[in-house]
């Protein structure tokens, strides 16, 4: 995974796989209770923010490498909620609520 959350195999659904692998892992390690380090939580929120920040207005992923059209839509609203991002909640509900993101943008 690079620092930005995206799976060196840089094709969408094998983000997901990915996420849904080491998400698990973090909710395992929790259940047990013992925390997983926290650079592995960090890569997971990142990981979960990479989706949230490259899905459509509708939820869909981009169509890059092997890649499915199903919507991320519900896997973002349940990732809102785990990581207290506000942000991720406007995106997934198109705005009806939580905060809109402030993304700066460069030239």
């Amino acid at each position: 995974m690079y620092p930005d959350g995206i799976e060196m195999e840089q094709t969408s659904l094998y983000d997901v796989v990915a996420l849904d692998n080491f998400a698990a892992f973090v909710n395992m390690s929790h259940l047990a209770g013992v925390p997983p380090p926290a650079a592995y939580s960090t890569a997971v929120e990142q990981m979960y923010n990479y989706i949230a920040y490259v899905v459509d207005p509708t939820g869909h992923p981009p169509l890059n490498g092997d890649a499915d059209n199903n919507t991320l839509t519900s896997l973002i609203l349940d990732a809102s909620a785990w990581f207290k991002r506000p942000d991720w909640q406007y995106i997934a509900t198109r705005g009806q609520s939580g905060t809109r993101p402030q993304v700066e943008l460069k030239a």
